[in-house]
């Protein structure tokens, strides 16, 4: 009966690992999205509280913050790499809000997205 248990749960901690991959996977190809957790969700036949415990489980960390690094990852290097718009790197990424974008990535890097652009080597 104990190795039955056992077995349970380290099948359940193989699962969780593989849909953990799954996810980050799926959300480095698409960031970009607006309502990502729901279209994860969709995509993996689970719901959206459930991905958002296993990814924890696995993790340690929010799907959340692991998308929004993710978004500030790729705004970082459309503002180094481009001049497009502020508004347009925001649309880019996945938010509806220039002011919301700023506000996040003010809060992530500690400098606003016009001031990172302007330090650029």
């Amino acid at each position: 009966m104990k190795t039955d248990v056992l077995l349970s749960e380290a099948s359940f901690f193989k699962r969780s690992t593989q849909y953990s991959m799954k996810m980050m996977e799926w959300v480095d190809a698409n960031y970009h999205h607006k309502c990502v957790l729901e279209r994860l969700a969709a995509v993996l036949y689970l719901s959206p509280s459930h991905i958002s415990h296993l990814f924890h489980h696995e993790t340690g960390g929010t799907l959340s913050e692991y998308l929004t690094t993710r978004r500030m990852h790729e705004a970082s290097k459309l503002l180094k790499s481009t001049s497009l718009p502020i508004q347009e790197i925001s649309k880019q990424i996945g938010y509806n809000s220039a002011s919301y974008f700023t506000r996040v990535f003010k809060r992530h890097k500690g400098i606003t997205p016009f001031h990172y652009r302007q330090a650029k080597p």
